[in-house]
C-alpha cells in the first residue's frame, strides 16, 4: 500500500465524490477510480457505495478511512519531529503578497546572529501544509486573511494602511467618501468577515460605505486596476507620490491590520521561542515597527529562501 497516494482514499472518503477528489489532488478522474478499485481489491471488501450523484463509505469504508486518517496523522508527525532535530535555524513561511521588511525581522537577525532565517512565500493552504508536516517552525499572514486551519495563532504587530485610489478619480470626485460611494473595494482578502468590518469602518471614518468589493488574485492585478481608476484599495503603502498616477492617503488606527504568526507549539522548536521572545510584553515595539516600516521592501541580507523556492 502506497501512503502518498492513500490520500487519494482520504481525500474521496472527505468529499463523498471521486471526480471533487480528484481535481484536489490534481489527478484524472478516472486514475481516482482505478485507485479506489484497486485498493478495494487489495483490501478484499467494499469501501464505498457508489450513487447517482456521488459516493458514500460502507461501514468497512468508514472503519478503514478512521484508521488510516489516525495512522497518516502519526506518520506526519513522526516526520516533522524527525526533521526538526536535523535542520538548523528558523523557517519561516510568509502569505503576505505585500510583504514588507519590517525591524523585527533586522532585530531577530542582531539578537540571534547565529540563527539563520529561511523563508518561504506561498497562499496560507500550501504554507499549512509545511508547518503541518515539519517543513516550517510557523508562518506569517495578515489578519484580513481567512485562515481555518488547526494551529495556534499570535498576533504580533500591527501593519498601517493606506487609502489607494488613481489621481484621475480623486479629482474627478474630489473627496475620499464620493470615490468610495461609486468605485468597487478591490481586495485579495478571501475573508467576508475582513470585507463587512471594511465597509463598515469606511462607513463610520468617511461617512459613505462601498456598495461593492471585488477579489483580486495578486497585487499586480490589483494595482492595474488601480491605475485605470476602476476601484480603489487599503494598502500597507507610505503615503506620497512615489506611485506615478496614484494617490495614497494614510489611514487612521480603525484600518489597521495585524501580522499573525501561525505555529503548533507541541513541535516548537528553540529558534522560534527565541523569535516570540522579541514581542513579550513589547506592545509598543510592535506599534512602532510598523509605523515606521510600512511599505519597505528592501531584501533580508544574508538570508535564503528554501530550495524549492528559488527561480
Amino acid at each position: 500500500m502506497d501512503l502518498a497516494k492513500i490520500q487519494y482514499f482520504l481525500e474521496a472518503a472527505r468529499l463523498n465524490n471521486f471526480t471533487e477528489a480528484a481535481r484536489k489532488c490534481h489527478i484524472a478522474q478516472t486514475t481516482m477510480t482505478k485507485y479506489i478499485s484497486q485498493l478495494e481489491k487489495e483490501l478484499g471488501c467494499r469501501l464505498f457505495c457508489r450513487e447517482h450523484r456521488g459516493v458514500s463509505l460502507t461501514a468497512e469504508g468508514r472503519r478503514f478511512y478512521e484508521g488510516m486518517k489516525k495512522i497518516c496523522q502519526e506518520y506526519q508527525d513522526l516526520r516533522g519531529s524527525l526533521r526538526l532535530k536535523q535542520r538548523k535555524g528558523l523557517y519561516l513561511g510568509i502569505a503576505m503578497q505585500e510583504y514588507i521588511e519590517a525591524r523585527w525581522l533586522r532585530r531577530f537577525e542582531e539578537d540571534f546572529p547565529e540563527c539563520k532565517m529561511y523563508f518561504s512565500f506561498h497562499d496560507i493552504e500550501a504554507l499549512g501544509e509545511s508547518l503541518g508536516n515539519g517543513a516550517l517552525d510557523g508562518f506569517l499572514f495578515s489578519d484580513a486573511q481567512a485562515m481555518d486551519l488547526p494551529f495556534t495563532c499570535q498576533r504580533l504587530f500591527a501593519i498601517r494602511q493606506s487609502f489607494i485610489c488613481s489621481q484621475a478619480l480623486l479629482d474627478q470626485y474630489r473627496t475620499v467618501g464620493a470615490v468610495i460611494a461609486h468605485l468597487p473595494f478591490l481586495t485579495k482578502s478571501n475573508s467576508q468577515d475582513y470585507v463587512v468590518k471594511m465597509r463598515r469602518t469606511c462607513g463610520q471614518v468617511f461617512g459613505q460605505p462601498f456598495e461593492e468589493s471585488r477579489l483580486c488574485y495578486s497585487l499586480s492585478e490589483q494595482f492595474l486596476l488601480l491605475s485605470l481608476s476602476q476601484g480603489f484599495a487599503i494598502l500597507p503603502m507610505p503615503e506620497g507620490d512615489v506611485y506615478p498616477g496614484l494617490s495614497v492617503i494614510s489611514l487612521d488606527d480603525d484600518f489597521t491590520e495585524y501580522a499573525v504568526l501561525a505555529y503548533r507549539p507541541d513541535s516548537m522548536t528553540e529558534e522560534l521561542r527565541k523569535f516570540l521572545s522579541l514581542f513579550s510584553g513589547m506592545p509598543e515595539f510592535a506599534e512602532s515597527d510598523a509605523t515606521e516600516d510600512a511599505g519597505r521592501s528592501q531584501p533580508l541580507q544574508g538570508r535564503q529562501v528554501f530550495p524549492e523556492d528559488e527561480g
